[in-house]
C-alpha cells in the first residue's frame, strides 16, 4: 500500500492551486512548470494527469510510445521533486476517448497507461486507475459525464474528484 503522509494533516481548508493548462502534454508540462510553481512553490500534493493530447502524438512514424511518455513522465516528476524540495504525488491515469455514437472507448489513451504503473511502481507513487472506471461506465453515465469524446462535463469532473478524492482517503 502507498502512502499519502502529508495529506493526513490536510482537512477540507486546504489550499488548492489549479496550474493545469488546456490542451497541454506531458511535455507541455515541462515548459510551464515554472509557471505553475508560482502558483503554489511548496505544495504538499501535486496530482498529475496526462494522456489524452499526449495520445495524439502516436502515430506509425512518430516513435511516440508508452516508454517515450513515460521519459516524460519521469522527467518531470523529478523537476517538480527537484524545484519543490519534496511533494507526494498522484498519478491519474486519465479517461478514453470515446466513439460518442458507440460508446466504446477509440483506444488511443490506453496504449499510455503502462507508464502510469511503472512509474506509480519505480517511485512509490499512488495511482487514482480513472481509466478502468469510465471504461466501464454506461451509455447514461457516459452523456452524464462526457461533453465530448473526452472533455468532461462539470458532473463528470466532480465525478473524477470523487474518485480521487476516493483514492487519497484509502492512501492516508
Amino acid at each position: 500500500m502507498y502512502l499519502v503522509p502529508k495529506l493526513a494533516k490536510l482537512d477540507k481548508n486546504a489550499e488548492v492551486a489549479n496550474a493545469a493548462i488546456g490542451g497541454h502534454s506531458c511535455r507541455g508540462g515541462q515548459i510551464v512548470l515554472q509557471r505553475s510553481l508560482q502558483k503554489m512553490p511548496k505544495p504538499d500534493l501535486v496530482y498529475i494527469m496526462y494522456g489524452a493530447n499526449d495520445c495524439k502524438a502516436i502515430t506509425p512514424t512518430s516513435g511516440f510510445n508508452d516508454k517515450v511518455f513515460e521519459a516524460q513522465l519521469d522527467s518531470l516528476i523529478r523537476r517538480v521533486t527537484e524545484k519543490t524540495g519534496g511533494t507526494e504525488f498522484i498519478l491519474v491515469n486519465g479517461v478514453p476517448r470515446i466513439d460518442p455514437k458507440t460508446g466504446k472507448s477509440k483506444n488511443f489513451v490506453e496504449p499510455l497507461m503502462p507508464a502510469y504503473e511503472r512509474l506509480s511502481k519505480k517511485y512509490g507513487l499512488v495511482l487514482c486507475d480513472t481509466m478502468s472506471v469510465y471504461q466501464n461506465l454506461s451509455r447514461e453515465e457516459q452523456e452524464k459525464y462526457y461533453k465530448d469524446s473526452v472533455h468532461q462535463t462539470q458532473e463528470g469532473l466532480k465525478f473524477m474528484g470523487a474518485l480521487i478524492a476516493k483514492t487519497i482517503k484509502e492512501n492516508m
